[in-house]
């Protein structure tokens, strides 16, 4: 009972101070967040000298996102067969203002140029079948109906490139590093 009494007044006079780890926000122009990323999830960016980064966020702290990159290679393998290796890992720090895009992957982007892709693919194979075909036959290209076959084509692939540059979203994204210094009050610096 003793020993009891001893572990409670132990316990009771430690203080446990959990110190939540900075972070980075990804908004929109309307400061809705669209991702935000901690130590252990992967980030994919692009510096402002042009440098591709992927790779694991090890720490995020002093305005500094340390992203942990694997560096591998094709090389040779057994009977002369090509493989991935890895040739090294580094661990690298980024000042979170060079940070000049991030690669958010977005589930509902590709599926909405899907259209207009098939629109562009299928017009360009039927003017070229068209092409193909009045060669074979020995037909004037000019010939009013392999012309208005052609425009058909045309007007599909023009359709389609006007449909994915105006499905395309061009939202600028802006980074935002979260300052965690005491529990409860986050400072965002933009």
């Amino acid at each position: 009972m003793r020993s009891v009494w001893i572990l409670i007044l132990l316990f009771s006079s430690c203080q446990a101070f959990a110190q939540a780890s900075d972070f980075i926000s990804v908004k929109k122009k309307n400061n809705r967040t669209v991702k935000t990323y901690f130590p252990g999830l992967r980030i994919q960016f692009t510096t402002e000298y042009g440098r591709e980064v992927n790779g694991i966020i090890e720490s995020i702290h002093s305005d500094t996102v340390f992203v942990r990159e694997w560096d591998t290679r094709l090389g040779g393998g057994y009977f002369g067969l090509p493989r991935i290796d890895t040739v090294g890992v580094y661990l690298t720090g980024y000042y979170y203002k060079e940070i000049k895009s991030v690669t958010v992957k977005d589930r509902s982007g590709s599926l909405a140029l899907l259209p207009g892709r098939i629109l562009m693919i299928g017009g360009t194979g039927y003017a070229v079948l068209n092409l193909i075909n009045a060669g074979y036959l020995h037909e004037s290209v000019g010939d009013s109906k392999n012309l208005r076959r052609l425009g058909i084509a045309g007007a599909a692939v023009v359709t389609g490139f006007v449909a994915n540059k105006l499905l395309r979203i061009k939202s600028k994204l802006r980074i935002e590093y979260v300052h965690m210094d005491s529990p409860g009050s986050p400072k965002p610096r933009s």
